[in-house]
């Protein structure tokens, strides 16, 4: 490090950006070297891409092995100068060169899921690099010589909350209707449950809210309604695939709260031998649409 003729760094005005937003910071130049640096220019260097691991074994005992298939795939690249240097030299001296770029809205966000020893992750990176004076013909050298570009500094990028406001579309799911059977013959009626979750984009701390309506058309006793939501993040390596999946939100309404979850004292006598028979009908439109609310976890 004390040999090298010139050190790079970048420091940018935030620790995280969201899609889209305008990045803002410098980028320090120090060259020490008497002579100075040949350079045609200095660039910004915004770097973005998927990455997966997929761990899998063979054999058993002494035989076994391991095998790791990856795959990475670019998503961004933003290479953009910031000074260009019309004499192709730079002097011995320090140099501060504020910068200002805007990101793509589309871009996903950061964020990484481990399983054992598969994982994958999205990750960007912000750096710069001095761009040299190539051979005939004015072209530029490739990036050769590690002190010619800053570390790539890690660049942490969320998602784009949705404007204060505005609910994008709900998931609504039909109603369904489960037989409440006793020793797997011994019918005691059906329980009926539609729902429906408010919005189908949800970021972390974002209330969630599920709409209900239930009912309850056996004489068997319900002890409530439970309502999960689940991320699952799947991914792919090398023709195989990994799927991890976690509860980040939960909310139970009481069957005391919910009197149409209370049990019938018996059936009535049409649901025997009665095929228009319908617990979806009148009975459910006529239960009391609910709410269940919990914040998405972090």
């Amino acid at each position: 490090m004390g040999n090298q003729p010139l050190t790079i760094a970048v420091a940018t005005d935030q620790s995280y950006y969201e899609s889209g937003a305008t990045i803002t910071g410098r980028v320090y130049l120090s060259v020490k070297d008497p002579k100075g640096i040949d350079a045609k220019s200095l660039n910004l260097l915004i770097e973005g891409e998927e990455r997966t691991k997929i761990h899998r074994t063979s054999g058993t005992g002494e035989n076994r092995r391991n095998h790791y298939h990856r795959s990475n795939c670019a998503i961004l690249k933003l290479d953009t100068p910031l000074a260009n240097f019309g004499n192709g030299y730079i002097k011995p001296g320090q140099y501060e060169f504020p910068f200002i770029s805007t990101l793509p809205s589309n871009i996903p966000p950061t964020m990484r899921e481990n399983d054992f020893e598969s994982h994958c992750e999205v990750r960007y990176s912000i750096g710069a690099h001095l761009v040299q004076p190539g051979g005939a013909g004015g072209l530029f050298s490739s990036i050769t010589k590690s002190w010619l570009r800053a570390s790539p500094k890690e660049l942490n990028i969320i998602g784009k909350p949705q404007p204060a406001g505005v609910i994008a579309g709900g998931i609504k799911l039909p109603p369904e209707t489960e037989s409440i059977n006793y020793c797997c013959c011994f019918n005691r009626g059906t329980m009926t449950l539609e729902s429906e979750l408010e919005r189908a984009i949800l970021s972390p701390g974002d209330a969630a809210n599920v709409f209900l309506r239930c009912r309850n058309d056996s004489t068997t006793p319900a002890f409530g309604v439970q309502a999960h939501l689940r991320e699952t993040i799947t991914w792919r390596a090398g023709g195989h695939q990994e799927t991890k999946s976690r509860l980040i939100g939960q909310q139970f309404l009481s069957a005391d709260s919910c009197p149409e979850l209370s049990p019938l004292m018996r059936l009535p006598q049409k649901y025997f031998g009665d095929a228009s028979y319908n617990p979806l009908g009148d009975a459910l439109n006529r239960s009391q649409r609910r709410n269940l609310s919990f914040f998405v976890s972090r």
